[in-house]
């Protein structure tokens, strides 16, 4: 067994012409260097603009990245799911792709588990 911290941030802002915005942003740089694991948690279904910002930023990072598709509950047509998967992944490099319904608590045992053994000991 072991112990997981997570460190969720604000995400990353667009109009970095605004202080506030540029403060998020600057945040969620300095978390980036103060961990051992990324899990970029999107939506099933769905890649935004917010969701392509977080990759560009986490790109160059030479730490684990897990990618977690979250609200799987709310995909009606799961069929969808795996082009949707194999096309995200096939642009877009991650260590390991899970599926999780936060709310329903769905996938959490083994992302946990999938975390854990990436982390380093």
């Amino acid at each position: 067994a072991g112990q997981i911290a997570f460190v969720d941030t604000p995400g990353l802002h667009r109009g970095a012409r605004r202080a506030l915005n540029r403060s998020l942003n600057r945040a969620v740089h300095a978390a980036i260097t103060e961990v051992d694991l990324i899990a970029h948690v999107i939506e099933a279904g769905r890649w935004t603009d917010e969701d392509a910002a977080v990759y560009a930023a986490i790109t160059g990072e030479r730490l684990p990245r897990v990618l977690v598709i979250n609200k799987i509950d709310r995909q009606r047509d799961k069929s969808k799911l795996l082009p949707f998967v194999a096309k995200l992944t096939q642009d877009h490099h991650y260590d390991a792709v899970l599926y999780a319904s936060a709310l329903r608590g769905q996938g959490l045992d083994e992302l946990r588990v999938q975390l854990l053994q990436r982390l380093p000991e």
